[in-house]
């Protein structure tokens, strides 16, 4: 078949098969009689679309086909000059256009190892992840019943995810080591562990789904901005299509939210997950007004310190950019040079440059703090701006490793070479670098430099910040205001495009390509900032706070009333905590970083660090979950209670319905348990060594984390906590038991109620305070003796017997501490077996002044001893008298021996 004929049956199919492709050039066939070659190009761009790519993307590559063949042979001489103006024309052909287009979108379709006709819906998309889990499944039993090991199993299973591009992330295992367990053994346990979590992902049909949505979002808008609809002049930043759909998620998310809970298992307490979304930096507004306190400490700090601000400007190289602009900035055009790159890949691209010029200039001694912050261009490729604050003296050896490597890469079409740097670098290693660029007297390599840095500003630009023209927070305001909410930002002037709905554009663009906006560079940690400012301000700051209020509702200046401290005043009056604490709620950033060590103290040697305890994940995880903040030698806690999201009861919800499921994950009713699987998982105890019991097996057939053994060694409290899993793999039985032990020293993430001491704070807070004090040999001995009483010992006083006969006679706290304990105890706030424990190990603490009491008694001070102790019970008093005597008796008789 001829050409002529296929174009005969092209033009018959061209009605009903082609139907959508629509657009012609109009122009250039009024003008020129070429309708046989637009019938031909047609034809092979229409074939070319229609057989490999989804409608809606081919349709726009043909619009812009044809927009490109309407120039085409508009503006194409009829006669070529010289074989340099047949190239040009040559590059411009649009069936050369159309052809790279595809090929990258084949390139990016790669990356989806099935047909995309069986992607377009959520329904379908949902059931290739069932179909992809079912085949992981299958093939991690093949593989189990072929006698591989739980490790090769799950590195099989990973070849199937590996065609995704998918590989899960569980948390890393840091089990301690068992009693009696070798280095081998335990790595080995470790490498086990990991494994059977890596296999949980990986045949978990909802982790398939939600991966397969993300990677297919992510390859329809690559295949838009491929396309031309993500540039200046259609869509900026982010696609028509990728707008719709970033509202429609979070419209969804709010709804989601707006039935959902946050309560307190302890205390019962709820708190509306919105309100909690619109407290947190979630909420634009507080995200854009938490940088600027931070942008503006980090000022201050460097003008204290006789620092220096630059701005510095990164961008990618050329083939990482689909579309490039003009000179004014007006138009888009296509980029020749473009890959087909999508923006997680230049993102990736960018920080792994970074992170080799950081690790230079951390050789160098070469330290910077400040921000930097990562937004898209028009077309969605991101760049970097970063606000670097440093040392004089480092700016332009700064510059130059910043520039160097940045511009490593396809230096050709910035017209510049590895010469050109060499003659930077000797610059600054011959030390005739100053402030002012370069000394005079060398007037030609300063003349170069220049030049340098000239041709390299497209991809490079570095700019010092003048105090004179501004500061550096004024300067930066503009940027984080456009990539948070647009406030203060005028609308666009070309398009009319409200700054708001462009800044909504890029958090669309972020949360689709998951790229990190803006992060902290150096300084003292955020983290602990925002746990600071959790923590429960005194009595004269909740009356500072609703006091401003009150003004800025009536819309009247306020004046402080509050007590000007400098810092080394708070310092002399306060510890490191309350004095972190009361800086991060001033929201002075500056005061924070001294109260922090300054701001070139490391991380490792902050005075206030975070604290985290062991918790477990629903996969049967070790996670770390944030409890509060700590100095060592006192800790406070900011997530007091364990905190879980559930649905709003129907009578908040308006709902009423039959019976509803229980929020709670233990069940109330007794349920019937097969004995089968009782023998079962009795057998699987046995053979791990562990206890057996009827409750035991009870609580693992419920498929909750139980605690399978707890004891102390040393300064640390061992739990042995277990889990069954259901073995889908049917590797030794239908349930495989998960046993991992977690060990928590008492003096950071575990207060011991024996050990605490509650003290009342003289502004009146509820925050407890805890002292742990450091344990001798007889705290040890006390805590071996508690670890029996936990084990059933009833307490052998009454309560009003333990204050008024337990008590140390001149101590009076002490009574108001144990009153208060008794009171929590009543309240249902301790437990009763937390209590008994409290009781107990303090009359053992009292025992102690026994021991104490040897020297006082071998010296003779018998009246100060007996003075410590007259308080306590006759029989008391008479057990340490008929010890004392012996004591005695022993010396006598040892007095005695020797003189003989």
């Amino acid at each position: 078949m001829n050409i002529n004929q296929k174009l005969a049956k092209f033009q018959k199919q061209l009605p009903t098969k082609y139907i959508d492709f629509t657009a012609r050039p109009e122009k250039a066939l009024a003008k020129i009689n070429c309708a046989y070659q637009w019938e031909v190009d047609q034809h092979f761009a229409v074939t070319s679309l229609y057989k490999s790519l989804a409608e809606s993307v081919a349709i726009a590559l043909f619009n812009g086909f044809v927009y490109r063949w309407n120039n085409y042979y508009l503006d194409k001489p009829v006669v070529m000059v010289n074989e340099k103006q047949r190239e040009y024309w040559e590059s411009k052909n649009p069936n050369r256009w159309l052809r790279q287009r595809i090929k990258m979108i084949k390139r990016g379709a790669k990356s989806l190892p099935v047909a995309l006709n069986r992607l377009k819906s959520k329904g379908l998309r949902e059931m290739e992840a069932q179909v992809w889990a079912l085949k992981c499944t299958e093939l991690a039993r093949e593989s189990a019943q072929d006698g591989l090991t739980v490790v090769d199993v799950m590195e099989a299973v990973q070849l199937l995810a590996d065609k995704w591009g998918f590989k899960p992330s569980p948390s890393i295992q840091d089990d301690c080591m068992f009693e009696g367990e070798s280095i081998a053994d335990y790595e080995f346990r470790i490498e086990v562990d990991s494994a059977w979590l890596h296999l949980d992902y990986l045949l978990d049909e909802k982790w398939w789904s939600r991966r397969i949505e993300v990677a297919y979002r992510q390859f329809c808008e690559h295949c838009q901005i491929i396309a031309g609809r993500v540039r200046k002049g259609a869509s900026e930043y982010l696609s028509m299509a990728g707008r719709a759909d970033y509202k429609e998620r979070q419209d969804a998310n709010i709804l989601a939210l707006s039935q959902v809970v946050a309560r307190n298992e302890e205390t019962g307490e709820e708190v509306p997950a919105l309100d909690i979304l619109k407290s947190s930096t979630a909420n634009p507004k507080i995200k854009r007004c938490e940088f600027m306190v931070r942008s503006a400490g980090f000022e201050a700090i460097a003008q204290e310190l006789g620092l220096m601000g630059g701005f510095f400007t990164i961008t990618a190289p050329s083939r990482f950019h689909a579309f490039t602009s003009t000179k004014n900035n007006k138009k888009a055009y296509d980029n020749e040079n473009y890959k087909g790159a999508t923006p997680k890949q230049t993102q990736k691209y960018l920080s792994k440059i970074w992170s080799r010029a950081r690790a230079k200039l951390k050789r160098m001694n070469i330290y910077v703090f400040g921000f930097r912050i990562c937004e898209p261009h028009h077309d969605g490729t991101p760049h970097w701006h970063a606000l670097f604050f440093f040392k004089p003296d480092d700016e332009q050896a700064l510059r130059f490793v910043l520039a160097d490597y940045f511009t490593k890469e396809d230096r050709d079409e910035l017209h510049v070479n590895r010469d050109d740097f060499k003659v930077w670098a000797k610059a600054i290693k011959a030390g005739f670098a100053t402030p002012d660029m370069f000394n005079p007297d060398k007037k030609a390599e300063r003349k170069h430099i220049f030049s340098v840095s000239k041709r390299i500003k497209r991809r490079f630009d570095y700019k010092r910040l003048d105090p004179k023209k501004g500061s550096a927070t004024a300067y930066i305001a503009k940027y984080i205001a456009k990539n948070i909410d647009g406030f203060q930002l005028s609308d666009d002037q070309e398009t009319g495009t409200p700054a708001d709905v462009k800044a909504r554009a890029v958090r669309g663009w972020a949360s689709l390509w998951n790229v990190r906006q803006f992060q902290q560079i150096g300084g003292a940690s955020v983290s602990v900032w925002r746990e600071l400012r959790r923590l429960e301000q005194t009595a004269d700051e909740v009356a500072e706070m609703k006091a401003r209020k009150a003004a800025e509702e009536k819309g009247e200046k306020h004046v402080s009333t509050l007590k000007i401290e400098s810092f080394y005043d708070l310092q002399k009056q306060h510890d490191s905590i309350e004095v972190a604490r009361i800086s991060a709620n001033k929201g002075s950033w500056s005061m924070y970083i001294q109260a922090m060590g300054g701001i070139f103290c490391s991380r490792k040697d902050h005075p206030v660090k975070m604290v985290y305890k062991d918790a477990t994940s629903a996969r049967g995880e070790t996670v770390k979950k944030l409890k509060g903040v700590t100095n060592n030698n006192k800790t406070m806690i900011t997530r007091a209670g364990s905190w879980k999201f559930t649905h709003k009861s129907t009578e908040t919800v308006g709902v009423k319905t039959g019976a509803q499921r229980p929020w709670s994950s233990d069940t109330n009713c007794t349920v019937s348990i097969d004995p089968i699987k009782k023998q079962e998982v009795s057998d699987l105890l046995e053979s791990q060594g562990e206890r057996v019991n009827e409750q035991v097996v009870t609580d693992l057939l419920s498929l909750t984390n139980i605690v399978i053994e707890e004891r102390w060694v040393g300064d640390e409290k061992r739990t042995v906590w277990g889990r069954l899993k259901q073995n889908s793999l049917n590797i030794g039985g239908n349930f495989r038991l998960k046993v991992w032990e977690e060990r928590v020293k008492r003096n950071i993430t575990y207060i011991d109620p024996h050990l605490v001491r509650f003290e009342y704070d003289p502004t009146g807070r509820k925050n407890a305070v805890f002292n742990v004090r450091y344990e001798s040999v007889a705290d040890k001995r006390m805590k071996a003796e508690h670890n029996e009483v936990l084990h059933g010992e009833a307490f052998p006083m009454t309560w009003d017997e333990f204050v008024s006969e337990g008590t140390l006679h001149d101590d009076k706290s002490e009574i108001h501490e144990y009153e208060f304990i008794y009171s929590r105890f009543e309240k249902g706030e301790i437990t009763e077996e937390e209590f008994v424990a409290y009781m107990n190990n303090m009359l053992h603490f009292h025992d102690k002044f026994g021991v104490t009491g040897n020297k006082m008694w071998e010296l003779g001070r018998f009246s100060e001893f007996t003075n410590c102790i007259k308080p306590f019970t006759t029989e008391y008093v008479k057990r340490v008298r008929t010890w004392g005597n012996k004591l005695l008796d022993k010396k006598v008789n040892k007095k005695q021996a020797g003189n003989g």
